[in-house]
């Protein structure tokens, strides 16, 4: 009884002790934001701001509250402001300079003063100095904003808002390149014009028209300055209430075709999608730009409908979104060329991502072969997600409202709907196969061996002396800058199977890539595929190897199937093996190993899934998880 009567009253002392404590010490923020003289505010910074700030850095909330309270005082409170400013503590400084940027315009007897600050590193500052009224600072703001590296995404690019009319002439002027040019003055103008006032914008594109149709300028100014205005289409109204005059310009102008091409197909001038057809054809490889190409193509409707049979051939692309664009772009120019098309890909069991896709985009499409389709896949398709999707579109089209309804819904994120997340299960009892230990290598357990296979790769690594923008108009300018810089790397495979005369050695390093390597006995080496590679098996009669990668917004997954080429074969004679894309999987294999009834058990991020020999898929045998 005595020790548990100890206890409260040693709580209650500790409890007090905490309470004194805190009565004796200063409450920051009530004394900061309470205090009632341009002195005491100044003292209280003084004591209690954070003096371990660096340059930039924000303020905590009661810095904060200690420097707004300080410039509330107005004028009397400027010199203890700039006193500050001027301190050799950047915590201080820089606090400083928060207090001055959110106030009213200051007179220019203080420019000097802050422009010595701004100098120092703090470009909060720009907003101090763009409230001056001088005849020098629209000129430095706009230097500073088109030679910063940290352009757009800077407070520079702010304070341009706040002398935006004094900024136009100049910007243009920098636009001409009557002094010196920028490498991305172009891009840096483009961005800054969306975020100005309406008349300002009408100023910004009047002006870079002007510059397009001025032939004593150079050619690259013109071309940029039309490329430019073609990048503000979508962004900035006054834009296409111009079309005749852009269109006039083009048509007489054929030095500027290149540009124009691009113009031409951001306003949707009738016929310019037969451009975005002829690069399509040109850059098919490059999945990025044929996305991009795609995306700007299925804007023009049904117009752009004979290019169907160029799109149809995309959705054989290895790329999983490139084939997903394809198949929505083909349904928005020509649905009734993508609808027999769609469905006999949606029906196949080789790539759930897309069969899943097709059938959540055909929800709007109430025709009787649709549905009958759509009945087929939601009863019988191998993958859970796919019969859902097609379950979910049949619900939809059964609804009245929506039986006349003929749309292409679009996303972004077209493989992380709720249908397709990852179908977590434990497995039922499968027996592992193991396999013969001189027959396949692993790193961990026979690193020596694998060490005897190293080789040399020849990596291409590419740069590019501009900007790649993430706007589809650039992909015409763009083309051809890419030089390769090869260089050659040794590497380490993580495995390796033994074939009849040499090894197939696979390795992945996630977002740096893989291959698959052929290396022969007598020292001849083949590289197969470049791909992550997460193992290599012999599949009754076949051999194959599973690959993926999943990294930032991406996750794929597929199966290769790897052919021996015949010795009297017309490829080059150091070509012994060919790897083909068998099926395309829902996500990246994790880990896989064979099982018994000689199928091989995929793990993905998307549920476990067994493959047969023939390349029948299903999901493995499981218990839900709790």
């Amino acid at each position: 009884m005595r020790l548990g009567e100890n206890l409260v009253k040693l709580c209650w002392q500790i409890a007090l002790l905490v309470l004194a404590n805190l009565w004796l010490q200063k409450p920051l923020y009530a004394s900061e934001a309470n205090c009632d003289t341009v002195d005491s505010c100044y003292q209280q910074i003084l004591l209690h701001a954070d003096q371990e700030r660096g340059i930039g850095q924000y303020a905590n909330t009661s810095d904060r509250a200690m420097v707004d309270q300080l410039a509330s005082f107005g004028e009397s409170a400027l010199p203890k402001l700039f006193q500050l400013l001027a301190d050799s503590n950047e915590g201080l400084a820089s606090l400083a300079a928060e207090g001055l940027a959110n106030r009213p315009a200051l007179d220019s007897t203080y420019l000097p003063q802050l422009q010595q600050a701004y100098a120092r590193g703090d470009g909060t500052l720009v907003h101090a100095i763009a409230k001056i009224e001088h005849p020098t600072v629209a000129p430095m703001l706009v230097e500073a904003y088109l030679s910063a590296t940290s352009s757009p995404s800077n407070q520079e690019a702010i304070a341009l808002k706040t002398i935006q009319r004094q900024a136009v002439p100049l910007l243009l002027e920098a636009a001409a390149c009557q002094t010196h040019c920028y490498d991305h003055s172009f891009y840096l103008i483009s961005y800054v014009t969306e975020t100005f006032a309406p008349e300002q914008q009408q100023l910004m594109i009047d002006g870079l028209l002007d510059l397009a149709d001025n032939p004593a300028l150079p050619l690259r100014v013109r071309e940029e300055s039309v490329s430019t205005v073609a990048l503000l289409v979508n962004k900035v109204d006054y834009v296409r209430s111009q079309q005749s005059r852009i269109v006039s310009l083009c048509h007489n102008d054929l030095d500027l075709a290149r540009s124009c091409d691009l113009a031409m197909v951001r306003l949707q001038v009738k016929g310019a999608w037969k451009t975005l057809v002829k690069k399509l054809k040109q850059t098919k490889q490059n999945s990025y730009y044929a996305r991009l190409q795609l995306e700007e193509l299925s804007a023009f409707g049904l117009e752009a409908k004979s290019a169907a049979p160029v799109v149809e051939g995309l959705l054989a692309s290895e790329d999983n979104y490139l084939r997903a664009v394809a198949a929505e772009t083909l349904l928005s120019i020509n649905p009734e060329y993508a609808i027999p098309v769609l469905i006999k890909l949606m029906r196949q069991p080789t790539d759930a991502k897309l069969s899943y896709l097709i059938a959540l985009r055909l929800r709007h499409w109430p025709a009787a072969e649709v549905k009958a389709a759509l009945q087929l896949v939601a009863s019988s398709y191998w993958y859970p997600p796919v019969r859902t999707a097609a379950q979910k579109s049949l619900a939809i089209l059964a609804t009245p409202s929506n039986s006349a309804v003929q749309k292409n819904a679009r996303s972004g994120y077209r493989f992380d709907e709720d249908d397709l997340q990852t179908v977590r299960c434990e497995l039922a009892p499968l027996q592992k196969i193991t396999e013969a230990r001189k027959q396949k290598l692993y790193q961990d357990e026979d690193e020596k061996q694998l060490t005897a296979l190293a080789y040399w790769v020849t990596n291409s690594q590419f740069s590019s002396d501009t900007e790649v923008s993430e706007d589809a108009s650039l992909v015409l300018q763009q083309l051809g800058k890419w030089p390769q810089n090869p260089k050659r790397v040794e590497h380490l495979p993580n495995l390796a199977l033994r074939v009849a005369d040499g090894w197939l050695t696979g390795r992945q390093k996630g977002e740096w890539g893989g291959e698959l390597m052929y290396i022969a006995d007598s020292g001849a080496k083949q590289l197969v595929v470049s791909d992550n590679i997460e193992d290599i098996y012999r599949l009754d009669d076949q051999l194959i190897a599973t690959a993926g990668l999943a990294h930032l917004g991406g996750d794929y997954g597929r199966v290769y199937r790897l052919i021996r080429l015949a010795d009297n074969s017309t490829t080059n004679n150091k070509t012994a093996y060919r790897a083909d894309i068998w099926l395309e999987l829902p996500s990246t294999v994790k880990s896989s190993w064979l099982v018994e009834g000689g199928e091989l058990l995929l793990n993905t991020n998307k549920g476990s899934i067994l493959m047969s020999a023939d390349g029948d898929l299903r999901m493995a045998p499981c218990r839900e998880l709790n």
